[in-house]
């Protein structure tokens, strides 16, 4: 009744603990209201320690380094995606045509196709001869891409194209000038066989996951390669090559093809080929391979005891989005901006009236 639901809400104001010991309905949202409040890190926050987390101890199965990224990059996210198996929401302008995924399967197809083309023939594909890689990459995807109208595929097509053409352009290039060449593609790891790594904790983790390119050097030695479709690259550092666990996919690549050539890795290197970049990121393999072990050691226990808190992300430009479960679409960090651009407006109109 409506004199019953006032007196609720009267007591709810005077005396909130009290009703929660008496209301299961009211308790929870008090519970996690008080949580929230805390200083200490609760469940509500993602520390899950204490609880069955049987499920997630990873004796016994293999984990792809790129879950361990994100694991790094926010823990949040990794527990909602990973865990819980929330996919990543889409933006809306990826609505109307292929999304990053996709998108990035098809380079990453395309490039494989190309190379494997190449190794058979043994000479480089000519234009026309690209123009069938890409055609045959997007049969793969077909069904996606047939939704979209003529124009955009059309348009999607010709932009595939020039990617390959300009990645190939420089690749060959500097197979001229240093003398490597491809050695293998698309190598999988971990999966018909187990791949594992020793921890300085002394437990060995599987691993599995798929090296997009191993090249030969002149040497004899081997550089990993690994095709990136976004728009920027993040590198390690000389005191942390690995940044925390959040750049961790080639160093462990290139431990899984020393264990499969039993031949060196020499460097490691990230290809960007996005939109309009076109870059390599090159680094020495034994600084990573150093740091591994106590990275992933340092990154296993944490999921095992079920710490998944919310990073503290940094944007790394005004109004665009940090993490795809914290901030997805970049709303909050477009509110973050606005409201700093606000703040600066009042700031100089002060200075004007001064």
């Amino acid at each position: 009744s409506p004199l019953a639901l006032d007196r609720r809400r009267r007591l709810a104001l005077a005396a909130p603990a009290a009703l929660a010991a008496s209301d299961n309905a009211f308790a929870r949202p008090w519970a996690a209201a008080m949580a929230r409040r805390s200083p200490a890190a609760t469940a509500f926050d993602g520390d899950l320690t204490g609880a069955d987390l049987r499920p997630l101890a990873l004796d016994g199965r293999a984990i792809a380094p790129t879950a361990l990224e994100r694991y790094a990059s926010c823990g949040r996210a990794y527990f909602t995606m990973a865990v819980l198996r929330v996919d990543e929401s889409r933006a809306v302008d990826e609505l109307a045509g292929p999304d990053a995924r996709t998108d990035g399967s098809l380079v990453h197809r395309m490039l494989e196709r190309a190379v494997r083309a190449e190794r058979r023939l043994d000479r480089p594909l000519t234009r026309a001869e690209q123009a069938d890689v890409v055609g045959e990459a997007l049969a793969t995807r077909a069904a996606e891409l047939d939704r979209l109208p003529a124009l955009l595929r059309e348009q999607h097509r010709r932009g595939l194209l020039a990617r390959l053409w300009r990645a190939f352009d420089l690749d060959r290039e500097l197979r001229e000038s240093t003398g490597r060449a491809p050695h293998d593609v698309e190598v999988r790891f971990g999966d018909a066989e187990p791949f594992t790594i020793e921890l300085p904790s002394g437990r060995h983790v599987g691993l599995h996951g798929s090296i997009d390119r191993v090249d030969r050097l002149a040497d004899g030695s081997l550089a990993v390669l690994d095709y990136k479709t976004g728009s920027s690259l993040r590198r390690g550092t000389d005191d942390d090559p690995l940044l925390g666990g959040t750049v961790l996919q080639l160093a462990v690549y290139a431990a899984a093809a020393e264990a499969r050539y039993d031949l060196a890795v020499d460097t490691v290197e990230y290809v960007l080929v996005s939109r309009d970049k076109f870059m390599r990121s090159v680094a020495a393999a034994e600084p990573l391979r150093q740091a591994l072990g106590p990275v992933v050691d340092a990154l296993v226990a944490g999921i095992e005891r079920g710490q998944f808190l919310p990073a503290a992300h940094v944007r790394t430009r005004p109004g665009w989005g940090t993490c795809p479960v914290c901030d997805p679409h970049g709303l909050l960090a477009r509110q973050q901006a606005r409201r700093a651009r606000l703040l600066a407006a009042s700031v100089d109109r002060g200075d004007e009236d001064g």
